[in-house]
């Protein structure tokens, strides 16, 4: 399975409690996208130790629903069409990790996670919209790392293009002797292959926008917290 990590910090100082700021604050003047019927659900919290650090954390979800246009139809026996408009609710849902020590949140999305979880936690946590925001990572200064030998392959190239074609994806190892390719200043993203540690083998793709792809097994939701954990760790210092 693919584990999507979109990384964001909070720049403003937490809630004593997430939980106690999550139960009171009410959403009903707060607009984001149509999301109406907003609650935040707690999951699991604690201290979970990685690599020796120990990293208190809060895991929660974001629902909501939003409105959509829709029609019922009839056909007659004379095959004349008759529609009717309709509107009706569909149900959302983010799952979201928070790093307290590092005011790092982590969403399962970057679609909804960019429209909705950005500004509803922000809202529940400070009471504006637009205190948490993504993290861009260099995927460039990666690459640089790559050729220091921080990891054991490279994979994938992304780079803008420079004429009709927006963008080029590259796979496979051949680009790196490619000059034409390595010397791009408009690098969005990049896939490596990490050495060592509880990810050591696993590849993962990184992009300037603020996401982390990685191949991972399935796994319960402390497993999949240390890999989060684990990826920003190495990561973090490329932003």
């Amino acid at each position: 399975m693919v584990l999507t990590l979109y990384i964001n910090k909070v720049n403003e100082e937490l809630p004593e409690s997430l939980k106690q700021s999550f139960r009171t604050t009410s959403f009903r003047e707060l607009k984001v996208g149509g999301a109406k019927n907003i609650k935040i659900a707690h999951i699991k919290s604690g201290t979970i130790t990685v690599n020796k650090t120990s990293y208190p954390y809060f895991i929660g979800k974001v629902f909501f629903k939003t409105k959509f246009k829709d029609f019922s139809y009839d056909v007659t026996d004379e095959l004349v069409a008759e529609t009717n408009p309709t509107e009706g609710k569909e149900s959302h849902e983010i799952l979201f990790t928070i790093l307290l020590n590092e005011k790092i949140v982590i969403f399962s999305n970057k679609k909804e996670g960019k429209k909705f979880g950005q500004p509803i936690l922000s809202y529940a946590i400070s009471g504006s919209t637009s205190k948490i925001s993504s993290i861009g990572f260099k995927p460039t200064a990666i690459l640089n790392a790559y050729k220091k030998g921080e990891f054991s392959d490279i994979w994938y190239n992304g780079v803008h293009g420079d004429s009709k074609i927006t963008s080029t994806n590259q796979y496979g190892s051949d680009f790196i002797d490619d000059p034409e390719f390595i010397d791009k200043a408009n690098r969005y993203g990049v896939g490596v292959e990490i050495s060592s540690g509880i990810l050591g083998g696993t590849k993962v793709a990184i992009f300037n926008s603020g996401v982390i792809n990685c191949l991972t097994s399935n796994l319960d939701t402390i497993g999949e917290l240390k890999n989060k954990i684990e990826l920003w760790s190495i990561f973090s210092k490329f932003i």
